[in-house]
């Protein structure tokens, strides 16, 4: 339900950025190829959460999969951390000198005055 919910936007999008029959067909072969690769990762990491029983059956551990539950959890929290962090830092150059690079110049020039 998740992959239809996610994939039919995707899918309908390819409409919007060409009239070419050949350039939306080709958006959707590569959308089919960049979903394949991007599930291989989830696949590997679910395979490591079996373990092998002493009579040879393999068990999903829920202990591993709680793990990475609370891995991603964590990593979340900290992008969203960053996210609002490097945000707040924008914040604090000016526009001007954003644009103009004074400030890296500035420093680069003060710390090259320090080394000689």
């Amino acid at each position: 339900m998740l992959y239809t919910g996610v994939n039919i936007p995707y899918g309908s999008m390819a409409q919007v950025i060409t009239t070419d029959e050949r350039e939306r067909s080709s958006l959707s072969i590569f959308r089919s190829i960049g979903s394949t690769i991007g599930a291989m990762p989830a696949l590997a990491l679910i395979s490591l959460c079996y373990v092998t029983l002493a009579n040879g059956s393999k068990v999903m551990s829920y202990s591993k999969v709680l793990t990475g539950v609370v891995i991603i959890a964590v990593l979340v929290v900290m992008i969203l951390l960053m996210r609002s962090t490097i945000r707040n830092m924008g914040d604090r150059v000016s526009e001007g000198q954003r644009a103009s690079g004074a400030v890296i110049n500035q420093q680069l020039s003060d710390a090259m005055a320090q080394i000689n």
